[in-house]
C-alpha cells in the first residue's frame, strides 16, 4: 500500500508542477522566445515560419535534392535494420 500511496502522490505532483510550468510558459511566452532568439535557439516551427515569412518559393531543383537526400536516408535505415 506504501509504493501505491507514493506513486499517486508523485504522479499528482508531476501533473501539478507540469500545470504550473505551462501557466507561467504562456504567460511569458513573448520574453522566453525573445531570449531564446537572442541565444541563437530558434524553435523548429518558427525557424519554418521565418524560411517562408519573406515569400519566396522553394524551386523544383531544391525540392528535388531534398527528395534524394529523404531517400538515401531511408535506404539507410531500411539497410540498417533489415539486418536485424
Amino acid at each position: 500500500m506504501f509504493l501505491n500511496k507514493t506513486i499517486i502522490f508523485s504522479a499528482l505532483a508531476g501533473v501539478v508542477v507540469g500545470a504550473i510550468g505551462y501557466k507561467i510558459y504562456n504567460e511569458n511566452q513573448d520574453v522566453i522566445k525573445s531570449k531564446l532568439k537572442d541565444a541563437g535557439i530558434v524553435p523548429p516551427n518558427e525557424a519554418a515560419n521565418d524560411e517562408n515569412a519573406n515569400g519566396d518559393e522553394i524551386t523544383l531543383e531544391e525540392l528535388m535534392s531534398q527528395k534524394e537526400h529523404l531517400e538515401d536516408l531511408i535506404a539507410e535505415y531500411q539497410a540498417k535494420h533489415q539486418g536485424q
